[in-house]
């Protein structure tokens, strides 16, 4: 499945936004045509939840803060599919961590350095927690991504209003 999914976006918002701007936002499939099939969706779907975390990032950036690298554990560090979408998407390199369930990891690394065993959380990651693959960004994913974020972005902001109007229709008639 190409990248892009041949025009088809998803807004990922199942449950709103969490972000404090549109609570209320709702999911939704933009550019959905005949010849989009499951494997569009899928890849829509995957493309989604990174341009909608890119639009977190991209909070962080105005504050003056933005990561150098991300570090990927858990269910979603399992598909390399997903990891490349997002090193490009964000233009971050990804390291994938050996250990895909790393919360008790965590754990362990807080109560580590709250007892004295670690100097900081940093020595406390490097003394632990063990990396298997760096996937760095596509550059020409990356300039394409980019166009798809802005894009999202857009479409995102213009139908906040709209989430409004759904909310008032969605109670029905009385």
């Amino acid at each position: 499945m190409p990248a892009g999914a041949e025009g088809l976006l998803f807004l990922p918002y199942l449950t709103g936004e969490r972000l404090a701007e549109h609570t209320n936002s709702r999911a939704q499939f933009f550019g959905l045509q005949r010849k989009h099939r499951r494997g569009h969706l899928f890849r829509a779907v995957l493309e989604g939840v990174a341009f909608a975390s890119w639009r977190n990032l991209r909070q962080l950036q105005k504050c003056g803060q933005y990561p150098q690298q991300m570090i990927a554990s858990g269910g979603g560090a399992r598909s390399s599919l997903w990891l490349e979408i997002k090193a490009s998407a964000y233009n971050l390199p990804i390291l994938s961590t050996r250990n895909q369930e790393n919360g008790v990891t965590g754990c362990g690394i807080i109560a580590g350095v709250g007892v004295g065993l670690y100097a900081d959380f940093a020595s406390g990651v490097r003394q632990t927690v063990q990396f298997d693959k760096l996937i760095s960004p596509d550059p020409l994913l990356r300039d394409y991504y980019h166009a798809c974020c802005e894009l999202f972005d857009t479409l995102y902001r213009q139908s906040a209003a709209l989430y409004d109007r759904l909310d008032a229709l969605s109670v029905g008639p009385d």
